[in-house]
């Protein structure tokens, strides 16, 4: 068993699991109590209220407003701000602030003024933010770098684990690699992002002027993944990673609705509507919606209670899903145009960002159950070649969980409580190091397996004889070519000829390499060479029997010679090539091997010092027998 103290896994402590602690507990209030309403207006300055982050681990909320080009930092425990960045200070790359410009619409000209979206690093607690062709990242309100990355509203994914960032622009995918660099990764036209820390998978919408679909990543490595055709266009992506789902807002579609998708294989579960959007598409297609409708939708999940909540602009309210039953469970209205959600599990709050400058902060229910976990990783061969279509179980005292690795054998194991597992793939094909991990109370990645070669029968052997006759048994042992997997291995038997039996299946215990039995042969009129098979997991071995008529023995003489200390054997046989072996008469254990001299004639002789046996058998391996008293002579 291997511990995940040194299995080189990636574990993230989410804030479902610390929710578990008495210091952590959540309120007990009405999911749709107004606590309190954040006031972030300025005198003389319009506010439009573009993004929202969170960072449970500092108790800094982020929030974006692209009107004064101000993020303002918020303390989660008592929702004061703490600190204000302003963002306009860094318009078109310049590290010293100058005067923004206007436009009619009294916002700020420039692509570096807005910020359009704002994230946050729980591992790092740093965040940045980003407008429509550069960002900043800091630490606190200190300056770190400057970042050229390009994204629209809710167009950016930051994965803590490999501090990647992820952006969209409405044209192209762009991958900032530990915030240094901005990389055009494709051309392809996007409007929203999100990245499953967990998984390593990252999930790109393509946007509404390239038709609805979805692209996945692995992350590190922009590689892509199949792509797959939705039949609405996305406006918004979040992920739960403690059950793999990826939730996709469709305000598009003839009824708004919230797409429920399997993470790992794009599969559609569940659509539920319930989502406030535009009309549908006209038939001059999306040119004469206003670019309001455009944006992208925020999403945030409660992952200890498995609750989703969508920002809608468009009536400014915010409608509530249950993740555990697909459903609708009620919506909140704000006044001033909710635009973005964010959930401190922590705290058990939610924030609604709404466009006229004002932050709703709302008391979530406290959760009913224990929060679940995921558990995924990667099985591939030795060759690192992906081994799909492999059963995956976790099982523990709270229960268990199953999944099949997908074409980058990938699974993920969603739906477990808190307590300790063990994590098992199970192939007829495959054995695996290692077998067995023991995981407790958080999500848990990265757990890789490595898929040894099939397991397979590699050699068949018989002893002693490999001719016998009728009646006479020899042992045939199989042996596989790497120990047998966790129930054993169930090798099947067979012969090609009714004049050997086998058993019909022999099972090689777990962890050991072979086992034996009894193979016997039949009467048959003339000698007759027969096969024997042992297959498992589409492997075979073979060996060769002879089975051969029965014959007669007779002992010529047996005498031991006191002075040479010698017993020597002679013998007559009717098979000329049977082999005879010689016992002691008393014991029945073997001496030796008769020497065949031709002609059915034998010959056996040994030196023995003491306790010669007074009696000798001679047996042979075709059936006969024969025996005769020792003459001693000097």
């Amino acid at each position: 068993m291997k511990s995940i103290a040194n299995s080189g896994v990636r574990v993230l402590m989410t804030l479902a699991f610390l929710l578990t602690s008495p210091l952590l507990s959540p309120l007990v209030t009405n999911a749709q109590t107004l606590m309190q309403t954040i006031d972030l207006r300025q005198a003389n300055s319009s506010s439009d209220l573009t993004s929202l982050a969170i960072d449970p681990g500092i108790n800094t909320l982020y929030v974006a407003d692209g009107a004064s080009t101000n993020v303002y930092l918020i303390d989660t425990t008592t929702n004061a701000v703490t600190g204000s960045v302003y963002t306009a200070a860094f318009g078109t790359g310049a590290l010293t602030p100058t005067p923004p410009q206007f436009g009619v619409d009294g916002l700020p000209l420039g692509p570096g003024y807005l910020p359009n979206v704002v994230l946050a690093n729980p591992i790092t607690h740093s965040w940045v933010w980003l407008g429509q062709s550069e960002g900043v990242k800091f630490t606190g309100t200190t300056f770190d770098e400057l970042i050229s990355g390009k994204a629209m509203r809710f167009g950016a994914a930051w994965d803590p684990v490999t501090d990647n960032i992820y952006t969209v622009d409405g044209l192209s995918f762009f991958l900032a690699i530990n915030n240094a660099k901005f990389l055009l990764v494709t051309f392809q036209c996007g409007n929203t992002i999100a990245v499953n820390p967990m998984t390593g998978r990252v999930y790109n919408g393509s946007c509404v002027y390239n038709g609805p679909a979805l692209t996945g990543f692995r992350d590190p490595a922009p590689a892509p993944l199949p792509r797959m055709n939705l039949t609405e266009v996305v406006s918004g992506f979040a992920v739960n990673p403690n059950t793999n789902r990826l939730y996709a807002a469709e305000i598009f579609a003839a009824t708004p609705q919230l797409a429920v998708i399997d993470a790992s294989d794009y599969h559609v579960l569940a659509t539920i509507p319930g989502l406030s959007g535009p009309a549908p598409v006209p038939p001059n297609g999306f040119a004469t919606i206003d670019y309001e409708d455009l944006r992208v939708v925020s999403i945030a999940i409660n992952t200890v209670t498995n609750t989703i909540f969508v920002a809608n602009r468009l009536d400014s309210s915010v409608s509530i899903f249950d993740g555990n039953t697909n459903t609708l469970t009620g919506k909140i209205t704000t006044p001033d145009g909710a635009v973005a959600v964010a959930v401190n599990e922590q705290t058990n709050t939610l924030y609604v960002a709404n466009a006229a400058g004002t932050v709703s902060v709302y008391a979530l229910d406290a959760p009913v159950a224990p929060p679940a976990f995921s558990v995924n990783g990667v099985i591939k061969d030795a060759s690192g070649l992906a081994q799909a279509g492999i059963n995956v179980t976790a099982t523990g005292a709270a229960g268990s969980a199953s999944a099949v690795t997908d074409d980058t054998g990938l699974f993920v194991l969603t739906g477990l409580q808190s307590g300790s597992y063990t994590v098992l793939p199970a192939s007829p094909a495959f054995s695996f190091a290692p077998q067995t991990v023991s995981v407790n109370g958080a999500n848990v990645g990265g757990l890789n397996f490595t898929a040894k070669p099939p397991i397979v029968p590699v050699s068949y052997t018989l002893s002693p004889w490999t001719m016998i006759g009728a009646g006479v048994s020899t042992t045939g042992t199989v042996t596989l070519n790497q120990p047998a997997p966790a129930g054993g291995a169930v090798v099947a038997l067979s012969s090609d000829s009714k004049a050997a039996k086998v058993p019909a299946t022999i099972t090689v215990p777990a962890g050991q390499s072979g086992a034996s039995f009894t193979v016997q042969g039949s009467g048959v009129s003339a000698t007759t060479l027969v096969t024997l098979t042992a297959a498992y997991n589409n492997g075979t071995a073979v060996a060769t029997l002879t089975v051969a008529p029965g014959d007669s023995l007779k002992v010529m003489s047996a005498t031991y010679s006191k002075s040479q200390a010698l017993l020597q054997v002679k013998a007559t046989g009717t098979n000329a090539v049977a082999t005879i072996l010689v016992q002691d008469g008393k014991t029945n254990a073997i001496l030796g091997t008769m020497v065949n001299l031709g002609n059915g004639n034998y010959s056996y002789q040994q030196t023995i010092s003491n306790s010669a046996p007074t009696s000798v058998n001679i047996i042979s391996n075709l059936g006969g027998k024969s025996g005769q008293g020792v003459s001693v002579i000097n």
